[in-house]
Order: structure tokens, then C-alpha cells, then sequence
């Protein structure tokens, strides 16, 4: 399902009420959705609602691609959209995470089947990735961390863009490379692109990288 196109606001509400009607309707249909690509622009209640349903309904999701193409401060994102993206993102099932200018603390909420990992934010976004969630949220993510502490997220495909480390470092729990309480697990890297990032973060990286066999590093 790809909600990632310059839809407008009414097409794309129409889109998610056809699938969110079709879905009940036909329950098998959810096994065969494996990757989902959203878009978050102007959410309004009914939106929200909607694409709610959907993730609630799809558990097989291995591929999830999110991004705010929104001029907004941050995208404004209700309680139950946010736990329910959560649920998918922290989904064993999840291997493959591509978020673009949303808020770091998504990354906090990420499942120990992730092997791949994309974060990208553009240099003239006004999303402020660093804003906190709302308590409720908070709350879900605090949960979510006390249930995999202790347990390695190995990734084995990374691909960063400039602002990510401002962004990352803020929260220890996934810092890519310091860190007592570090869940990401480089050793078993097989391919990094990194974009605008310091050679420092780069070789930093790459020691911790023994299986290595592709790097792309744009200064």
C-alpha cells in the first residue's frame, strides 16, 4: 500500500476508507500486504482514525516506509496514530525501518527483527525531530524498552543522512555507536551510506562493521 504519492487531502482519506472497508470484508487480504509506504501531511480526526484501522488490521508488515512531507513545525500526530504506528514499528515481524524528517523518538519504539535502517532528513525540513511525544506515548515507548532490555538489534543495512546524530544521540537507548545502553548492533553491517556526515562517524562505524562489503560515503 502506497499512501506516499501527491495525493490531496480528500483522494487520499478516500483511499484509506476504501481499504479500511475492503479489509473487514476480506480479512486474508492483510497477509499479503508486506510493505507499507505513508506520507504524513495535514492529519486531520478522520485520517487519523483511518489509517489507525489499517496498521491495527495489517500484522504482517516487514517493510514500513514513513515520512512527513508537511511545512508544519512537526507533524501534529494524535495519541492512537502514534501507538499504532509503534505497534508496527516495534513488530518482531519488521525488518526493513525508511523514516524521513519525523521525530527521532519514533526510532525509540523499533522492534528486535529490524536488520535495516534508513534515516534521512532534509536539510531544510522544519520538523523538529527532536520534539518529545506526549505522555501517553512516552508511556508506550518506556514499556517497549523494559521489554527488550537486554536484547540486540542487528542490523545489517544503514543508511544515514545529515542531522541524524544531533538527532540520535539524544537518546542513548539507540545510539549508534557509544553508549552503555546501545541496542543497535553493528557488527553485522554488510552495507552503509552515510550522506553529510563527519569522516569521524564513518570510520567510527565501519570498526564496528566486520562483515562490510559496500560503502557509500558522501562528504
Amino acid at each position: 500500500m502506497n499512501c506516499d504519492l501527491p495525493y490531496s487531502q480528500d483522494r487520499r482519506v478516500q483511499i484509506l476508507q476504501e481499504f479500511a472497508a475492503l479489509l473487514p470484508q476480506s480479512p486474508h487480504l492483510a497477509t499479503y500486504v508486506r510493505h507499507l509506504q505513508y506520507s504524513f501531511t495535514r492529519i486531520d480526526l478522520t485520517e487519523s482514525q483511518l489509517l489507525s484501522t489499517v496498521l491495527k488490521s495489517l500484522d504482517r508488515i516487514e517493510i514500513l516506509t514513513l515520512s512527513n512531507s508537511s511545512d508544519l513545525e512537526a507533524p501534529l500526530i494524535p495519541d492512537d496514530l502514534a501507538l499504532s504506528v509503534l505497534d508496527t514499528i516495534r513488530s518482531p515481524g519488521l525488518t526493513r525501518l525508511y523514516i524521513k524528517n519525523l521525530l527521532m523518538w519514533f526510532l525509540r519504539g523499533v522492534g528486535v527483527g529490524l536488520t535495516s535502517l534508513m534515516v534521512n532528513y532534509y536539510h531544510k525540513t522544519k520538523t523538529r525531530i527532536g520534539a518529545k511525544p506526549t505522555e501517553q506515548v512516552e508511556n508506550a515507548l518506556v514499556t517497549h524498552e523494559a521489554g527488550i532490555m537486554g536484547r540486540k538489534i542487528f542490523l545489517t543495512s544503514l543508511r544515514v543522512e545529515k542531522h541524524f546524530l544531533e538527532a540520535v544521540r539524544a537518546f542513548e537507548c539507540v545510539s549508534l555507536t557509544k553508549g552503555p545502553q546501545s541496542r543497535l548492533e553493528l557488527s553485522e553491517l554488510v552495507d552503509i551510506q552515510v550522506n553529510n556526515l563527519p569522516l569521524s562517524f564513518v570510520e567510527e562505524v565501519t570498526k564496528k562493521a566486520m562483515k562490510l562489503k559496500w560503502l557509500d560515503w558522501k562528504s
